[in-house]
């Protein structure tokens, strides 16, 4: 494209042609006014400009300086006064060519007035066309058909019949310019209209073949170099050729050949020079290449080692401040002998500092892995209530320690779920709402909410049940519209500098957002400053979890609860008997239990919840849900501490299914059996719930076991 500067002069260049054209063809119109209508011929034996195409060549003057943008406004910034005039005149000078037309094509006169068939009948054609197609050209400025702008095609003919003509006239060749060497185009009429027809082509230079000769990059240069050459080099040479064979220095085929050889010679070198010039050109953008591609592959390998060196510290941190911490609470247990009061506060403040000093430490380790897309997300449908419940778990004693009221609005039914990694998102929530309380007085409040939204949020829903929104509303300092995107950014705090009031790295929102963005989702701010902020986490939506029991799933919570100990003692029997578990024979007793009887007692519990349709069934469930989720990752991390495989896990699910509903089936009558299917269906939800849950508990378990052993 061309720059600024180019295109300044082209629209220049343009009123200039503009203006030549209307002095040009005013001045031949005096000539012709005052008696002198052989003077505008300037070569001897040819022909004078006659007056239709002065009046013609004013016209076109005018409507091209009247329709070219002014300056370096846009085309459409000129006013309705100014495009009806510049159209006018291109109209009145394209109805003279017609009116000259028509009059060669009739027999007889067919104009009633003799001055102007004086002037009309005297116009070649090539110069009624030339006069036609500049005004078509001018009225076209603004039209286009598909990518190609009308204008240019009638500017190119106009340029065409002009070179014609300029070749006739020069050699003394009447064919090419008219019907005689004293009645055609004369020299005056083929630059004004060439003047028109480049003012045209310049009009536009942001687009099409204009843009290319006018760019700074190699096709422009070649353009530049050798259209001059190619248009000026055969005329030149040829007229002087010429001369020298009127003048008897050789014979016609002797010029000829001169001709023919030094445009060839000429030619050539000129391919030559602008070869080399883009060679040079190449060479220079080739080592300018190299250049930057070094640099940039020392900037990422710096980059890389940045991240190695702050994953590798971060780790042999975390190592020595894991075995403080713990060395704290056993010298607090009074593992070590007696502990006074004053021993177990500095104690506290110990485990407090060092907390801190590992979150820190887990920010920038989680940076490091972010910078080197070492971080692994493992997508899940997961409830939203469970998701916010967690997270609220983990920041109430940091509220509560402020006397910051937490409070919690649930606005999406208690099956509302998303995908995404479940960890990942805990982590993200904990972190808005560790920073909603850190920046929050105290005695203030933060809300906490999630929901559901069908539309499109903060760009287009990636499936077709919307979004999951978690949103943590705040009564804090606020942040100013101009900083709300930098906050984002690492190593960025609201209040930075030496006296800022809240400590941290600054990484918390980067680290959040991008781990969103990873999922599919997205992060997005509102705030005022000194009424606080609210941060919106916004993920993929699944379809809904249906909750609803049949009418006997409290009677069937009830019979599950009554039978926990025969479903558990059938369901270690089977586990036992399973030969896809062998392991499981040689287990003992309390190792292969584990948590099932709570668990099978916890999902009893939910089926009486949702039948008894209480006020407060969403926050009962919530609670079991969490309750659910902790004792499913221990039992996943247990079972992997068995050596058990993922594959085993699953299998144990599947054997905990058949013992739950054939137990029910035992002791519950016959006639209800088709109810306790429906019912069983339900419990089939929860426990595919659990299988996942147990699933990323054992997952971890073998991530940790990969790091200790590393």
């Amino acid at each position: 494209m061309p720059s600024r500067t180019s295109t300044s002069w082209t629209s220049s260049f343009t009123r200039v042609t503009a203006a030549f054209a209307v002095m040009l063809g005013g001045s031949v119109l005096v000539a012709w006014s005052i008696g002198h209508p052989t003077a505008p011929s300037i070569l001897p034996e040819r022909p004078p400009m006659l007056a239709d195409a002065a009046c013609g060549l004013v016209l076109c003057g005018l409507a091209l300086w009247l329709l070219a943008p002014p300056g370096s406004t846009e085309p459409g910034g000129r006013g309705r006064l100014r495009t009806w005039l510049g159209r006018s005149a291109g109209v009145l000078a394209l109805a003279l060519a017609v009116a000259g037309f028509l009059d060669h094509a009739m027999p007889g006169p067919i104009l009633a007035w003799p001055w102007a068939r004086h002037w009309i009948a005297q116009s070649s054609a090539n110069e009624l066309a030339t006069l036609a197609l500049a005004s078509l050209a001018t009225m076209s400025l603004d039209v286009k058909i598909g990518r190609v702008r009308l204008c240019r095609v009638f500017a190119a003919a106009v340029i065409a019949i002009t070179l014609v003509a300029l070749v006739g006239l020069v050699y003394g060749a009447p064919a090419l310019y008219g019907r005689s060497p004293t009645n055609g185009m004369s020299i005056p009429t083929v630059m004004g209209y060439g003047a028109v027809a480049l003012g045209v082509l310049l009009a536009r230079p942001g687009e099409g073949s204009v843009a290319v000769m006018l760019a700074r990059g190699s096709g422009g240069t070649v353009a530049r170099r050798l259209l001059p050459v190619a248009f000026l080099l055969p005329i030149v040479l040829g007229g002087a050729l010429l001369v020298g064979e009127e003048r008897g220095w050789y014979a016609r085929p002797t010029s000829t050949a001169l001709l023919v050889s030094g445009t060839v010679l000429l030619l050539g070198v000129a391919v030559v020079l602008s070869a080399m010039s883009l060679d040079r050109r190449e060479r220079e953008r080739s080592r300018l290449l190299e250049a930057a591609q070094i640099a940039r592959a020392r900037a990422d390998e710096a980059s890389a080692a940045k991240s190695r060196f702050l994953a590798t510290m971060s780790h042999e941190l975390r190592t020595p401040l894991n075995a403080i911490l713990g060395y704290t609470e056993l010298m607090e247990l009074g593992v070590a002998g007696p502990v006074s009061q004053g021993q177990r506060d500095y104690h506290e403040r110990v485990r407090a500092s060092g907390r801190h000093l590992l979150g820190l430490i887990n920010e920038v380790l989680d940076f490091s892995k972010l910078e080197a897309g070492q971080i692994t997300i493992e997508p899940s449908e997961s409830p939203a209530i469970e998701a916010l419940a967690a997270a609220l778990g983990l920041v109430r004693p940091q509220a509560a320690s402020r006397r910051i009221e937490l409070r919690e609005q649930l606005d999406c039914p208690s099956g509302a779920r998303f995908r995404a990694d479940p960890d990942r998102v805990r982590q993200v929530l904990v972190n808005l709402l560790s920073n909603a309380v850190k920046f929050t007085a105290d005695g203030g409040s933060v809300v906490a909410s999630c929901g559901q939204f069908t539309g499109d949020g903060p760009f287009a829903a990636p499936t077709e049940h919307g979004w999951i929104y978690f949103r943590v509303q705040d009564t804090g300092i606020g942040i100013p519209r101009e900083e709300q995107e930098r906050v984002f950014e690492p190593f960025v705090q609201v209040d930075g500098g030496h006296t800022r009031r809240s400590g941290g790295t600054g990484l918390g929102l980067t680290i959040s957002r991008r781990l969103a963005r990873l999922m599919g989702g997205e992060i997005t701010l509102e705030s005022r400053v000194g009424q606080g902020s609210i941060f919106t986490l916004w993920l993929p939506a699944t379809s809904m979890l249906t909750v609803e029991a049949p009418v006997t799933s409290c009677n069937v919570g009830l019979a599950l609860k009554a039978n926990v100990d025969t479903v558990v003692e059938s369901f270690l029997d089977r586990l036992r008997a399973d030969p896809a578990l062998p392991s499981a024979a040689s287990a003992s007793q309390s190792a292969l239990e584990d948590h099932t009887a709570a668990l099978v007692m916890d999902l009893a519990q939910r089926l009486v919840i949702i039948d008894e349709g209480r006020q407060d069934t969403t926050r009962l469930i919530r609670d079991g849900v969490v309750l659910q989720r902790r004792l499913c990752e221990l039992h996943g991390a247990q079972r992997y501490n068995l050596g058990w495989s993922e594959a085993a896990l699953d299998r144990e699910y599947l054997i905990l299914r058949d013992a739950i509903g054939d137990c029910l089936l035992a002791h519950t009558p016959l006639e209800t059996h088709a109810q306790i299917e429906d019912a069983l269906q339900v419990m089939h939800v929860f426990l595919d719930e659990a299988a996942l849950q147990s699933r990323a508990g054992w997952k971890r378990a073998a991530r940790r076991g990969l790091r200790a052993l590393s």
